[in-house]
């Protein structure tokens, strides 16, 4: 089978080598229209900090364990680093063809021809089976906005911004309080005259990267995204708020508390958002802005309404001058090689089966990587999804006929709709990272074995259950398992204090029982 992969970044490369591993014969290629492997880490500004753990974002069978105990979040030039050995422990560097960009892709007689571009020369291949690994970074979505043309400055999007030192002494205003605006928003406050950030419809649920030099997420374990997403506003809410108010009162560090306090304010100062807690909207992580704010480095605006000669309005009719608008307004949802009939059903990842498939082509299409985890890490996601993958395309798998794939569909799109009320329409391929897990990895027969772990490795049962979700758990058994490596990593992993692990057992078990007895609130995912 020939098989095309569009994009060496986590995804294609991880992509790759589950199909490799599981099927030798077949003929692999990734087409990577940079220069270097990594994808949007490879292109972006030489300050851009990862907003989880090494053991997060690193895969299954190659763990960076040598990050412990520390796990100080790499630099996007240490994840690429990552990324180079992994692809040279698995022998795929071979596999990728560098400027490469893939300008279009048709199905023809169940044979997709693809027309590549290398320099100025265009070039036709045909392959079997075709994976799009190329994210939902792929092209940047930069609103116009009225009176733009009257602007003299500039208006960029983020992801052209490489070297914050290049806006010192300008008035700058970014757009958008993602991840990418926090952060260029501190940045940039270092060398400008001036910088303003303009908020439109609040920020996702504002997480810092860390409290006291911990990765905050420490506290992602297995029992408590366990818990109904919708938690926070039952009765036993008040359990977790107990849970984060320990949490607040155990940092020792006055800037990180001064930034943990300014966090809470904004998470709870949107009406629409103000009942949601952090397992119902898109989460933000990283406060980089707070701490810009706290010195007096940077002001919040609301949307932006027009653009004059040299300053931004806005909706509370309040003004600055500006000399550069920075998009910060993520990408659009585009598969521009498509023609415009399969691009039509492709508006979004929750459209797909898995968020994978498409009905009706799943045995010619696949997207791996498609997905924006309100709460968790997309490599761990994209290794699932490719090692189901690879399954599928050895024949070990099996996938339901269309009629069902779509009734599940619609499924994942309600739940979605449901749990993400805020976010849902805006963010397509928003997904609940632990549900998804969770599915991914009990279709592939690799979910832990609890009782088995309880009696055999009561450690790692521990670890699995009490410490944050890390990857190596789906590696302890089933096709694909490295159950000593697996077992190494896990023990090695820190946990949260004893009172915070207290909290979260106890709303556990209670909320275990309640949906036993019935109670549909209480239903664990």
């Amino acid at each position: 089978m020939r098989i095309a992969i569009i994009g060496a970044g986590p995804s294609g490369l991880c992509a790759a080598k589950e199909i490799r591993q599981s099927n030798p014969a077949a003929s692999v290629t990734v087409f990577e229209s940079e220069s270097r492997l990594g994808g949007t880490f490879a292109r972006c500004h030489a300050h851009l900090t990862m907003v989880n753990n090494p053991m997060l974002v690193s895969f299954s069978d190659f763990p960076a364990a040598w990050t412990l105990p520390a796990l100080k979040m790499w630099s996007a030039q240490e994840y690429v680093d990552y990324l180079e050995r992994y692809a040279q422990k698995n022998g795929i560097e071979h596999l990728i063809t560098f400027n490469s960009q893939v300008l279009k892709a048709r199905l023809s007689d169940g044979i997709w021809r693809l027309v590549i571009r290398q320099g100025r020369r265009e070039s036709r291949l045909d392959f079997d089976y075709l994976v799009v690994c190329a994210g939902s970074n792929y092209m940047p979505s930069c609103p116009e906005i009225p009176g733009h043309t009257d602007f003299d400055g500039e208006i960029v999007h983020a992801s052209s911004v490489k070297n914050p030192a290049l806006f010192k002494g300008r008035r700058v205003l970014l757009m958008g309080l993602g991840e990418t605006g926090s952060d260029l928003s501190e940045l940039i406050a270092e060398h400008s005259a001036a910088t303003h950030l303009s908020i439109r419809r609040g920020p996702g649920y504002l997480i810092p990267r860390y409290h006291d030099t911990r990765p905050t997420d420490l506290d992602t374990s297995r029992l408590y995204h366990s818990l109904p997403s919708g938690i926070d506003a039952t009765r036993l809410g008040w359990l977790l708020r107990c849970k984060r108010r320990i949490e607040r009162n155990r940092l020792r560090s006055p800037h990180d508390r001064a930034v943990q306090r300014r966090a809470d304010e904004l998470n709870h100062e949107w009406t629409e958002t103000r009942s949601l807690g952090p397992f119902r909207r898109a989460s933000t992580k990283s406060c980089g802005f707070i701490h810009a704010e706290l010195k007096g480095r940077v002001r919040l605006h609301p949307a932006v309404t027009r653009l004059e000669k040299s300053a931004a309005c806005f909706s509370d009719g309040s003004r600055c001058e500006v000399d550069v608008v920075i998009a910060c307004t993520g990408y659009k949802q585009a598969f521009p090689f498509f023609d415009q009939a399969l691009q039509g059903r492709l508006v979004s990842s929750n459209r797909l089966y898995n968020y994978m498939f498409l009905p009706g082509l799943h045995d010619k299409l696949a997207f791996v990587g498609y997905v924006r985890p309100a709460v968790g890490t997309v490599p761990a996601l994209t290794e699932l999804q490719s090692r189901l993958l690879a399954r599928f395309l050895q024949g070990e798998l099996v996938l339901p006929p269309a009629d069902e794939m779509h009734a599940a569909i619609q499924v994942q799109q309600q739940m979605a709709k449901t749990q993400f009320p805020a976010d849902f329409e805006r963010v397509g391929h928003l997904v609940d990272y632990y549900g998804l897990l969770k599915s991914l990895a009990t279709q592939l027969g690799v979910m832990p074995r609890q009782w088995t772990l309880l009696v055999c490795a009561p450690r790692v049962w521990f670890k699995v259950n009490f410490s944050f979700l890390c990857p190596a758990a789906f590696r302890l058994n089933g096709p694909g398992h490295t159950y000593a490596q697996a077992c190494s990593a896990l023990k090695a992993m820190p946990t949260m204090p004893v009172s915070i692990l207290a909290i979260e057992g106890l709303t556990y078990l209670i909320c275990a029982g309640l949906s036993r007895l019935g109670f549909r609130q209480f239903r664990m995912r």
